[in-house]
Parts: C-alpha cells; structure tokens; sequence
C-alpha cells in the first residue's frame, strides 16, 4: 500500500479517536468517575471553593456552577468582563471547552490555570461539580426542615 494511503487511513484513526473523546466528554450519559474528578479537583480548590460556607479565593466558589451563565454563580467574586461576556451556561461541554485551555477558549479571561489535557479528567471534573451541587442542595433542604419556624 502506498505511504500517502496509509498516513491518510493513520490520520483518520486519529481523528476519529479524538473526536470520540472530546464526544465522551461533553456526552452527559457518559460513565461519571467523581473519584476521579475529586483528585483531579485538587488542583482547582487551590484557588476555588466548593463548600457553601466557604468565601471565594482567588477564583469563585464553584457550589452549583452547572447550569448557571458564567459569570453569575458567585455573587462576591469580581469576574472578568471577558467571562461576563462569554454568554455562555456552564454544562459538560463549556467546561470541556474552557479547562482544555481557558486563555485560548475565552481571551481576556483572568485565569491562570493552564488547562487539563486529558478529555476523562475534564469530564469527571464536570461530574464531580455536578454532584457536588446535588450534595449541596440535599444539604440546603435538610437545613430548612430542620430549622426551627421563624415567627
């Protein structure tokens, strides 16, 4: 077979591997790994809470970003006007999108975070947001059945 076909047939494996990454990442009936996401948040919670006690650090509190529009989750936190912006809801695939490389995914924004190369990382990262904001509501609803009436 001639080098030009076989490159050619390389080049498609490749693309179609890579595509079927960035699809399992942004898929929201993929398999959800939060124990991955948790270790792989670590790295977030340097700069990000995740605690609906905890003020922001040098980025928001990311309690029950999915869903919301970026730039709108933590009321005490300063975001850029680059993410104001954005006009973008977090889910699945913005995150993808942004963790790949958030200076390259949104210009201006003031993250300094490089970005996670690895597709199953920023997938369980959103998984574990997601499931950390469900935790965080079933908390809120228990505080306010168990609080004494106000009155």
């Amino acid at each position: 077979m001639p080098l030009q076909i076989r490159l050619g047939r390389v080049a498609m494996v490749i693309a179609v591997a890579l595509g079927a990454c960035t699809a399992r990442a942004a898929d929201p009936l993929a398999p959800c790994d939060t124990s991955l996401g948790k270790q792989v948040f670590a790295l977030c919670s340097a700069c990000h809470a995740l605690q609906p006690s905890e003020p922001a650090r040098e980025g928001p509190n990311l309690l029950g970003v999915i869903g919301k529009a970026a730039g709108s989750q933590d009321k005490s936190f300063k975001y850029s006007p680059a993410l104001v912006g954005a006009k973008w809801r977090w889910d699945a695939a913005t995150l993808d999108k942004f963790l790949t490389n958030p200076r390259r995914a949104l210009p201006g924004t003031t993250m300094t975070f490089i970005g996670l190369k690895a597709a199953n990382e920023r997938a369980a990262v959103a998984c574990y947001l997601q499931g950390a904001a469900v935790i965080g509501e079933r908390r809120q609803s228990r505080a306010r059945s168990t609080a004494p009436p106000v009155g």
